[in-house]
């Protein structure tokens, strides 16, 4: 399910390889800018519940940083990406950011759904990763 969203055709799925580079490179971004995406553990148990955080992305050559969440299916409608993503604002809002994105893809309704109630609103289209995404946003300081 969180390959249908994160990984549709034409892009290949996940192997043990590609989750890998992943994992590198969140620990190269925060390395490099002090702040970046984090594993989520489910409420009470520990347990991998996905990803969340704050990570630099570029939009159409402009750098941007995103609010990169994804949730563990059988974890799916718990408000834990909600949760995620309200957190995340509030840690961009302490570390001094401007701004900050979520993309999703036009069908992916839950995920604006978790945009809208995290306070962002919608501010147009662009192609990512190969792939029309809505673009929303946040701005946290004028």
């Amino acid at each position: 399910m969180v390959e249908s969203w994160l990984r549709p055709p034409p892009l290949p799925p996940f192997d043990v390889a590609a989750l890998d580079d992943l994992l590198l490179g969140d620990c190269a971004h925060w390395e490099d800018h002090g702040f970046g995406p984090w594993v989520l553990e489910s409420r009470g148990g520990g347990e991998f519940a996905g990803r969340g955080g704050l990570a630099w992305t570029s939009i159409e050559g402009v750098a941007e940083v995103e609010l990169p969440w994804s949730i563990e299916p059988r974890l799916h409608g718990n408000g834990l990406a909600t949760e995620a993503a309200t957190a995340a604002t509030e840690w961009a809002r302490e570390i001094g950011l401007e701004r900050v994105i979520a993309l999703t893809l036009p069908t992916n309704l839950a995920s604006q759904r978790v945009a809208e109630k995290a306070g962002f609103s919608r501010d147009g289209e662009c192609e990512h990763a190969g792939m029309p995404h809505l673009v929303f946003r946040l701005w946290i300081a004028s």
